[in-house]
């Protein structure tokens, strides 16, 4: 490590991170600081991590080509959250999004711009937990 990022970064490390095992630290500052949940997890990360990976087929990609990949990607999300509004899809909305809820015979009668409005006010809404989420009826 350079000196200078040592100087830096170390005493920084030291105070986010505490003993876990022997030769093991983990980060816990963020956590006493009240920062971040005690439960939180990397998992959403991770998943958005692998859905990109398993898009680009783990290859290394062209600014233009990974841009134009990640807004087929966002395109997809967003048909599956209209499609979780009217129960159509993979996913189904959680109790807290249950308001939201349309169905089909109701949505098909909306207006493009009734539609717009639909979703925008859908993804707007943060629930009572602060969390979109979404659950798999795989």
């Amino acid at each position: 490590m350079q000196p200078q990022a040592r100087r830096s970064l170390c005493p920084i490390l030291r105070k986010n991170c505490c003993r876990f095992k022997k030769n093991t630290r983990t980060v816990t500052g963020p956590v006493r600081r009240g920062n971040i949940a005690s439960t939180w997890t990397n998992n959403n990360c991770e998943s958005a991590n692998h859905v990109l990976k398993t898009a680009i087929q783990s290859k290394m990609q062209d600014l233009p080509k990974i841009i134009d990949t990640l807004y087929k990607i966002v395109k997809c999300d967003q048909e599956e959250r209209c499609r979780a509004i009217r129960d159509t899809g993979n996913f189904r909305l959680s109790d807290r999004f249950q308001h939201h809820y349309c169905e089909i015979s109701n949505w098909s009668t909306l207006s493009k711009d009734n539609r717009q409005k639909r979703m925008k006010r859908f993804l707007k809404d943060l629930g009572k937990h602060n969390n979109l989420t979404f659950v798999s009826t795989d």
